[in-house]
């Protein structure tokens, strides 16, 4: 899951600590669906209105990462070599 291009269906087990219980539980992840998100990457303000308008968008592709019932489901995507992991929700 962490090499390459992400696929649907791949997985990971990943340790995850529950302070309650003080154990540590493996926990899968699962790539359960990708999707393209149009994100707008910059503004101008617009002289007549006096409100920001988009200038621009641009496409990423993001990755529906869920798991068992005590995984968190959120929607990442890769933001290069250089940036760490933006999460995307849905509204």
């Amino acid at each position: 899951m962490l090499k390459g291009e992400p696929q649907i269906g791949d997985s990971i087990v990943v340790s995850v600590f529950n302070p309650v219980s003080r154990a540590v539980n493996p926990v899968t992840l699962r790539i359960e669906r990708d999707s393209l998100f149009l994100v707008r990457d910059s503004a101008s303000l617009d002289s007549a209105s006096g409100r920001w308008v988009k200038a621009h968008q641009t496409s990423v592709r993001g990755w529906r990462v869920g798991g068992n019932p005590s995984a968190p489901t959120t929607w990442v995507d890769i933001s290069g070599p250089q940036g760490p992991l933006l999460v995307i929700r849905r509204l």
